[in-house]
C-alpha cells in the first residue's frame, strides 16, 4: 500500500512538471486566468526565463518588411531573454478588419505587439480584453518606469481617458516631426529667369507666374508645373500657406482634428475666420491662372512623385517631407527651401504637426486576457526602452562607437529604410526621444537636414496644431458621425472654392450651415478632449 502511494505521488509530480513545461512552449492560449498554467520567471536579470517560452503575438506587417521571425533583432531578443514569440503576421492592408474580427471574438493572442490604437483602448479595455498595466509596470518595468517620469508626454499618450494604462506607444521623436511640411522651390529655375527667392505672397504669384510663362526648363514647350501640392494630406498640403492671411490651416485625411489649432491653450477651429476666408479668396486666382496644379485635388502620392522626376525638369516649388523624395538626388540641389511669406497684412505662420507629438504616436502594444504569464511578457517589453534596444526596434542592429554612440550596420549599397524594413519592426513599442539624438546616435542626414531646415525657416513662425489625443467612447461616436460631416462639409467647400470661386457669394449661409450642423459642440469635444490629454502631460 505505502508502495503503492509513493506511485501515485511521483506520478502526480511528472503530470505537473509536464504540464508546466508544455505552458510555456506553444500551449494553445486559454481563456481562464486561474494561473494553472504559471511558469516560474526570474525577478531580475537575464534570461527572463531558464526554461524557453513561448508567446502568441498578433501584429501587421508592412510589405517591404521581412517575417519578424527572420529579423536580427527578434533573433538576439530571444537568446538573451529565453522568450520566443510566435507571430501571427497580418498584412498592414487587411488588418484593420482582422483584427477587428480577433476582437470581435474570444480567440485573442496573448498580445497585440503592434496595431492597437486608442480607440480599441477604450471600446475594449472596460469589457476585460485589454490588461490594465499599471501595477505590472510598477513591479517588472523598471525601464518603462523611468521612461514615464523622464517623459511624461510619453506616459500621456499610453494613458486611456479613465487614467490607467492599456497600452504602450512608439516614439521616435525629433525635431524634424515638428515640422513635417516644408516648402521647396527651384533655386535654378529662378537664376535661370533672375527671379529673387519670394519673400511674399505677392513675390509667390509674380514668380509662378514666371515659371509658368518663360520656359525656365528650355525645352520650347509649356511643361512647367509652377506648383503642386495633394490636397487634404498633412505633408503635402497647402493648409501652412493659410497662415500668410493671420492663421495656418490644417488638414490631414479622415482626421476630425482638420481645421483646428492650438492658441494659448484654446483649440481654435479655422474654417469659420475670416481669415481662412480671406486665404481661399486669394489662392483661388492661383488655381484660375494655372499656377498651383488643379490636379492636386485627385493626384496620389505616386502620381505626385512622378511630376519631380519627369526627364525635363518640370517642377517649380512642392509641399513635402524632403525635398529628396520628391525629385531625387540628381535634382535636389536645385531646389532650396522656402519658408512662411508675408501676406497683405505682414502675417506670417506656419502649422506645427503636434498630432504625433514629435514622433510619439499612440498606443500600439497591448496583452489581452488570454495571456496567462503577463509579468514574463511586461519583463520582456521592458528590454524594448533600453536605450540600444529602443534604438534598435526603430533602426536595425547597431554597433557602438568610440564615443559611446550608436550607429547602424547597413551593408554598403543597401539604404537605411531598406535595412531597417529587413531587420527590424520599426513602430515597435519603444522609446527614441528628441535628446537621444546626438547623445545615443547621430541623425540621419535627410533628418538632420530636416532639423535645421526647420529652426532656420519655419521654427518662429510655428502655430500647433491638435495633439494626439485618446478619445473616450462618446467623443469617437460624436467624431464618427457630426464630427466627420463636418469636416467633409469643409473639405468639399474648400476643394470647390479653390478651383471654381464663389466664396464671397456663399461664405455667409456656409457659416449658418456649419453651426446648424453642431459646430459649437464640436468645438467644445476637441476643447474637453484636449484639456485632459494636457493634464496627464
Amino acid at each position: 500500500m505505502k508502495k503503492s502511494k509513493r506511485f501515485i505521488a511521483s506520478l502526480l509530480a511528472l503530470q505537473m512538471a509536464v504540464g508546466l513545461l508544455l505552458s510555456g512552449c506553444g500551449a494553445a492560449p486559454s481563456n481562464s486566468s486561474s494561473g494553472a498554467n504559471k511558469v516560474a520567471m526570474n525577478e531580475e536579470g537575464l534570461p527572463i526565463v531558464d526554461e524557453k517560452v513561448t508567446f502568441h503575438m498578433v501584429a501587421p506587417i508592412d510589405p517591404a518588411q521581412a517575417p519578424f521571425e527572420e529579423m536580427a533583432f527578434f533573433k538576439e531578443l530571444e537568446e538573451r531573454t529565453n522568450v520566443h514569440i510566435e507571430w501571427e503576421l497580418i498584412p498592414s492592408a487587411d488588418f484593420a478588419q482582422k483584427k477587428n474580427l480577433i476582437l470581435a471574438g474570444k480567440d485573442y493572442p496573448d498580445a497585440f505587439f503592434m496595431g492597437i490604437d486608442e480607440n480599441d483602448i477604450e471600446r475594449y479595455a472596460p469589457q476585460g480584453v485589454f490588461l490594465e498595466m499599471d501595477d505590472l509596470i510598477a513591479q517588472y518595468c523598471p525601464r518603462l518606469t523611468k521612461i514615464f517620469e523622464d517623459y511624461p508626454i510619453y506616459k500621456s499618450v499610453c494613458t486611456a481617458t479613465n487614467g490607467k494604462v492599456y497600452g504602450l506607444a512608439n516614439a521616435n521623436a525629433g525635431s524634424h516631426f515638428y515640422n513635417v511640411d516644408q516648402m521647396f522651390i527651384n533655386k535654378a529655375w529662378l537664376d535661370k529667369l533672375g527671379l529673387p527667392i519670394p519673400e511674399t505672397t505677392d513675390d509667390l504669384y509674380n514668380t509662378l507666374k514666371a515659371f509658368k510663362t518663360q520656359d525656365p526648363n528650355g525645352n520650347g514647350l509649356n511643361d512647367e508645373i509652377p506648383f503642386s501640392f495633394i490636397f487634404n494630406h498633412q505633408i503635402n498640403s497647402i493648409h501652412s500657406l493659410f497662415g500668410s492671411f493671420g492663421r495656418p490651416d490644417f488638414t490631414r485625411a479622415n482626421d476630425v482634428c482638420s481645421h483646428f489649432v492650438v492658441e494659448d491653450g484654446k483649440v481654435v477651429f479655422t474654417a469659420d475666420k475670416p481669415e481662412f476666408k480671406a486665404a481661399v479668396e486669394f489662392y483661388h486666382k492661383f488655381f484660375e491662372e494655372g499656377l498651383f496644379d488643379a490636379e492636386g485635388f485627385t493626384q496620389d502620392a505616386k502620381q505626385y512623385r512622378a511630376k519631380g522626376v519627369t526627364e525635363d525638369e518640370t517642377l517649380g516649388s512642392f509641399m513635402a517631407f524632403t525635398a529628396l523624395e520628391i525629385v531625387g538626388p540628381d535634382r535636389v540641389d536645385d531646389y532650396v527651401p522656402l519658408g512662411p511669406l508675408k501676406g497683405p497684412d505682414g502675417d506670417q505662420s506656419w502649422i506645427s504637426f503636434e498630432r504625433i507629438n514629435g514622433g510619439v504616436r499612440g498606443p500600439t502594444f497591448a496583452i489581452t486576457k488570454n495571456c496567462e504569464n503577463p509579468e514574463i511578457l511586461m519583463r520582456w517589453i521592458d528590454e524594448f526602452y533600453d536605450v540600444k534596444t529602443s534604438i534598435e526596434a526603430n533602426f536595425g542592429p547597431v554597433r557602438e562607437t568610440a564615443d559611446g554612440k550608436y550607429e547602424t550596420t547597413e551593408p554598403e549599397g543597401m539604404t537605411l529604410d531598406e535595412y531597417r524594413f529587413k531587420e527590424c519592426p520599426m513602430w515597435a513599442p519603444s522609446a527614441v526621444f528628441e535628446d537621444y539624438y546626438g547623445k545615443y546616435i547621430e541623425p540621419t542626414a535627410p533628418d538632420k537636414l530636416k532639423a535645421d531646415i526647420r529652426e532656420e525657416y519655419y521654427q518662429d513662425y510655428q502655430v500647433p496644431s491638435m495633439p494626439f489625443i485618446t478619445w473616450t467612447q462618446e467623443e469617437a461616436a460624436w467624431n464618427a458621425s457630426t464630427g466627420t460631416d463636418i469636416m467633409n462639409y469643409v473639405n468639399d467647400n474648400l476643394a470647390k472654392w479653390l478651383l471654381n470661386g464663389g466664396i464671397e457669394e456663399e461664405w455667409d449661409d456656409y457659416v449658418a450651415q456649419l453651426n446648424a450642423m453642431g459646430l459649437e459642440q464640436h468645438i467644445q469635444v476637441m476643447q474637453t478632449a484636449y484639456d485632459r490629454q494636457m493634464s496627464v502631460s
